[in-house]
């Protein structure tokens, strides 16, 4: 995973981090144990467990979602002004969230509105790459493929990042497993695909959905902006991807 340590503008080698989301044995087994274990200092609440007070106890806070793609975020107008000063005051932010949640306005219309209000858009769009797919073994996700990151930034954020496996294709009827992430000037892209990735869209027709590939070289993954004193982070992944393998 990215090196969530730095996601926040201090100089702590070992930060304490606060994931955000639905509490169950997804965000328990494929994310705290895991990463408490190999080092971070991490505890995960939800979304009516946490205050300005809370908030100003972390250096960096993850917003995620992976109990099942119909999860809905709450980050309403009152949680999104306490993120946004937490962020002003020197806090780092990473939107890591069903992808479905991120593209369809019926799962997290708030989560979508916040985030245009920082340049960043997203849309039904998934980031593929056939020809460097990467077949997945287990039985239950034999059906999936990924692929390895075609560029890694150098940046605070992707410190000792060596490399990264993104999920590919779709899964269900709404949700992508890696999304495009493209903001405005103000956003620095960095995490891009390999230069033979295509970018799948899924339309509805009157006969059903069908999906549409065109060829458009390197694609963003994940991007970054500061937030005056803060960072704002978004990665295109799907955490529900990452949490049912292995590889996470």
């Amino acid at each position: 995973m990215v090196s969530c340590a730095v996601f926040a503008q201090s100089g702590t080698k070992r930060p304490n981090l606060l994931m955000i989301g639905k509490r169950g044995r997804y965000m328990e087994v494929a994310y705290l144990n895991e990463l408490n274990a190999n080092g971070f200092d991490i505890k995960g609440l939800s979304w009516d467990e946490i205050s300005p007070d809370v908030l100003r106890e972390y250096h960096a806070i993850i917003i995620t979602d992976f109990h099942n793609v119909m999860t809905k975020t709450n980050l309403d107008r009152k949680r999104q002004r306490w993120i946004d000063d937490y962020m002003r005051a020197g806090g780092g932010v990473l939107v890591f969230l069903n992808t479905a949640g991120a593209y369809k306005s019926d799962y997290h219309p708030e989560v979508i509105k916040w985030l245009k209000t920082y340049g960043l858009d997203f849309h039904m769009e998934c980031v593929e790459d056939p020809k460097n797919h990467i077949p997945l073994s287990p039985q239950n996700i034999k059906h999936r493929k990924a692929f390895w990151a075609g560029k890694i930034e150098k940046h605070p954020v992707t410190h000792d990042v060596g490399d990264l496996l993104i999920p590919s294709g779709w899964g269900g009827h709404t949700e992508a497993f890696c999304a495009p992430v493209f903001g405005n000037a103000q956003w620095k892209s960095v995490v891009w695909s390999g230069p033979e990735a295509v970018l799948t869209v899924k339309q509805n027709i009157p006969k059903g959905q069908w999906r549409e590939k065109r060829p458009n070289g390197p694609l963003p993954l994940m991007a970054v902006r500061s937030v005056d004193k803060g960072r704002l982070a978004v990665i295109g992944v799907s955490p529900v991807w990452v949490a049912w393998t292995p590889y996470n």
